[in-house]
């Protein structure tokens, strides 16, 4: 996520937060549900901002039921706008709702959409430089009360027909860095070839998000277009502080620009890129794992290398294990506590997760609360310091601490197997597991590896597994905190070789502890 915006005096080919800012403040005036006269300023106002950038516009009107008020008809208006490319082809659509939901000024959800969809705009058209394909703006009205205006474009507008690819800004709270999220009902590889063409600032996205997402249920204008015209195309939203969402309080002065500016960050490269590309070509049966990483990016390979990589971390791990019988290394004994230790330690960090969301309120809710971060944070230090506390009684027992990886690693390979048949999209989870066979190795060739090889082999499993701590609790629901307490574990569990070098294992355990304990009293002091 961006750390700055671009200012509002930066060049007119940039995508500036800044300048998208004005017209965020100018949509959330007031609570501008559909069918309200509220919406009808927002939608003078935003016509108005295409006619500046002198693009002609059209209204497509119709009236639909009110999911809030009993025998009440809305009238519908989405707004439509088309840039002409310099060939016939299948058309970029890019849009966002401009509806407010009943009680929220929309702001974030999602006047921040709109607005960044004309900032783009705007810099797209001070390149001047034609595009190959058709760019249709659509902004939809009712999308609050149903989809509403997604499914009069998709099943009545003729314009719907002729897009090949979309592109969806959207918000479920009022800060935090972007998602990516993918939609079709087909491969993603040529949708994230595009993907790495554009060359964008800080991607953030993986393809377990993408399993995950076609599994379920979805509620969004993108969803309408994949599942009734079979339209492919991102959906990036930001979703930290979610207690805003559908609230009063997602006004302007709660809306983060940084989230603004990291939509922009996506859209206006990916504009520049699918406009210049067949979209009629982007459909494919092939799919691709991806996930990204702190400075280096979005990383992806074929779905047809998770087989091989799963049978060979197996090979290597039973491989290890005759290998580190043979030098004495491993011991029956050892890997008996190992397990132990282990297990009891995914047993006890499961028990806490599950008090703490009958313990507290906020984490029984359906959305995520305003101190979920602090909370997460509270439980997994506990839960850090119950595995070190364990660690160290195992290892007051058993000289061959080597033993204690194969717990953990038995673990996450036997994880793998379900992930590589039913949930493709996390099979980088491997990634970490070859991680650890390195460290296993290290710890059986050597009497004692350094714990700088140690602890470099232990920053691809951090960088990998660590951000989905906050991140599932954060996407999912405060009751996916659980999910977080056992996650550590199981991280702990794979960095053996590097926790088993501190000599201070019990003080550690102490001192995790008594933050844990201490972030909780801070969220009841807090909150009260």
């Amino acid at each position: 996520m961006p750390r700055s915006i671009v200012p509002s005096n930066a060049p007119e080919t940039a995508f500036s937060a800044e300048r998208a800012a004005r017209h965020i403040k100018a949509m959330s005036k007031t609570i501008h549900p559909s069918g309200s006269p509220e919406i009808k300023l927002v939608k003078n106002y935003v016509t108005s901002q295409l006619t500046a950038l002198g693009l002609e516009f059209q209204i497509q009107t119709d009236s639909a039921k009110s999911r809030y008020e009993a025998n009440k008809n809305i009238e519908l208006n989405n707004i439509i706008a088309r840039i002409k490319g310099t060939k016939k082809g299948k058309a970029l659509l890019v849009l966002s709702h401009y509806d407010s939901a009943q009680y929220s000024y929309g702001a974030a959800d999602d006047a921040s959409g709109v607005a960044s969809v004309l900032e783009a705009i705007r810099a797209h058209l001070s390149t001047g430089k034609k595009a190959l394909n058709d760019i249709i703006i659509l902004f939809t009205d009712g999308e609050e009360q149903g989809l509403l205006g997604a499914k009069l474009f998709a099943n009545k507008h003729p314009w719907a027909k002729e897009v090949g690819f979309a592109i969806n800004l959207e918000a479920r709270g009022t800060a935090g860095p972007s998602f990516t999220l993918v939609e079709t009902n087909n491969g993603n590889a040529n949708m994230m070839a595009l993907y790495t063409k554009a060359g964008l600032k800080y991607p953030l996205g993986t393809s377990l998000f993408y399993s995950i997402y076609k599994r379920m249920p979805n509620d969004g204008d993108s969803s309408v277009l994949r599942e009734k015209l079979d339209i492919d195309g991102f959906l990036f939203a930001f979703i930290d502080e979610h207690h805003n969402y559908h609230r009063p309080s997602d006004n302007y002065e709660h809306t983060s620009l940084k989230s603004v500016q990291h939509q922009g960050f996506y859209l206006l490269p990916l504009i520049e890129v699918c406009a210049n590309t067949d979209l009629a070509q982007i459909k494919t049966k092939n799919d691709v794992v991806f996930f990204n990483i702190p400075v280096i990016g979005m990383l992806k390979y074929s779905y047809g290398l998770i087989l091989p990589a799963l049978f060979l971390s197996i090979i290597v791990f039973i491989g290890l294990l005759f290998y580190g019988f043979h030098l004495n290394k491993l011991s029956w004994k050892a890997i008996g506590i190992g397990f132990l230790v282990f297990l009891l330690g995914l047993l006890l960090s499961g028990g806490i997760g599950y008090l703490g969301v009958k313990l507290f309120p906020d984490l029984n809710a359906s959305r995520f609360p305003l101190y979920g971060h602090l909370y997460t944070l509270a439980f997994v230090l506990i839960c850090m310091a119950i595995y070190m506390q364990l660690l160290a009684f195992g290892c007051r027992f058993e000289a061959k601490q080597t033993s204690y990886l194969v717990a953990p690693l038995l673990f996450w390979i036997l994880l793998n197997i379900p992930i590589a048949l039913y949930l493709k999209g996390a099979a980088y989870f491997i990634i970490p597991v070859f991680c650890a066979l390195i460290s296993l190795l290290l710890m059986i060739k050597t009497n004692k590896p350094t714990l700088l090889s140690t602890t470099v082999l232990a920053v691809p499993m951090l960088v990998i597994l660590a951000p989905m701590i906050k991140f599932l609790p954060l996407a999912i629901g405060p009751r996916l905190i659980l999910s977080s307490t056992l996650l550590i574990t199981l991280i702990m569990g794979l960095l053996t070789s590097v926790l088993t070098q501190y000599a201070y294992k019990r003080k550690m355990s102490l001192a995790l502890l008594v933050l844990g304990l201490a972030v909780l009293c801070y969220i009841k002091i807090i909150s009260s």
